[in-house]
């Protein structure tokens, strides 16, 4: 019987779940939910992910005494997850430093995942070209633009201060703060559009807040009516655009 879970993940359709239980990898149908155990190790499982075509699992063993990333792929591609009775491992890093917060570019052409103390790093999603983007002694919090192009992330300086900055997945060494502020800052999010950053941090006293930071100068020009009339004819043009090429068909 399972009574506790953790480390969950959902394929894009939100159909089939990935997740730990008991320190093994687990699936099940969302409608089903009859749990499937897909690892049998003594050893613990976690920072489990669905890759973005749903393809794969990835996720961190600690089988043979050292914390590396695994995958895991169906037997029978025919079959649904929750289906298959085998599935292939393969181990992806073999190191004696610890993997952790793992994560999917967008389209899914990268895995990411920290390292060491606070090391942030990159892998094609078999293992291949993986490089350090990032030397730290701190672990970051970190989010994908959707382009692929660009990483956000919350880290600490010499000082222990905790800003948020951009950096170049092409040449790491660009990076640029874009908090600037004396006080910390946390969990920075990408827009969906790729126009904006959101992250939370404090300003005055102990209180938490959410702040944003246009990444385009013209949209810090625009007012608040601006933006909303902006986001009606989108939705609007988008609708209609539909409504057109359905009528064409």
């Amino acid at each position: 019987e399972l009574k506790e879970a953790t480390d969950v993940s959902f394929t894009r359709d939100g159909l089939e779940i990935v997740f730990i239980a008991g320190g093994v990898v687990c699936v099940l149908d969302a409608n089903h939910r009859e749990p499937r155990q897909l690892t049998n190790t003594p050893e613990e499982e976690h920072d489990v992910l669905f890759a973005a075509d749903g393809k794969s699992i990835v996720y961190v063993s600690d089988q043979g005494g050292q914390s590396d990333i695994w995958s895991l792929k169906r037997k029978d591609d025919s079959l649904y997850w929750w289906q298959n009775t085998e599935v292939e491992e393969t181990q992806l890093t073999n190191d004696p430093e610890e993997e952790y917060s793992l994560d999917w570019s967008p389209k899914g052409t990268w895995l990411s995942f920290v390292r060491a103390r606070g090391d942030l790093w990159i892998m094609k999603p078999d293992g291949s070209d993986a490089k350090r983007l990032r030397e730290s002694w701190n672990s970051p919090q970190y989010d994908w633009s959707p382009d692929e192009q660009w990483i956000v992330f919350a880290g600490s300086d010499a000082d222990f201060n905790r800003d948020v900055f951009i950096m170049s997945v092409e040449r790491p060494e660009l990076v640029e703060n874009i908090s600037l502020h004396p006080d910390n800052e946390y969990t920075p999010r990408w827009s969906p559009n790729g126009k904006r950053i959101a992250f939370t941090g404090r300003r005055i006293g102990e209180e938490v807040d959410i702040y944003y930071v246009n990444l385009q100068a013209v949209d810090d020009e625009l007012t608040p009516r601006d933006r909303k009339l902006q986001s009606a004819l989108d939705l609007l043009n988008k609708a209609r655009s539909k409504s057109v090429s359905s009528s064409a068909s």
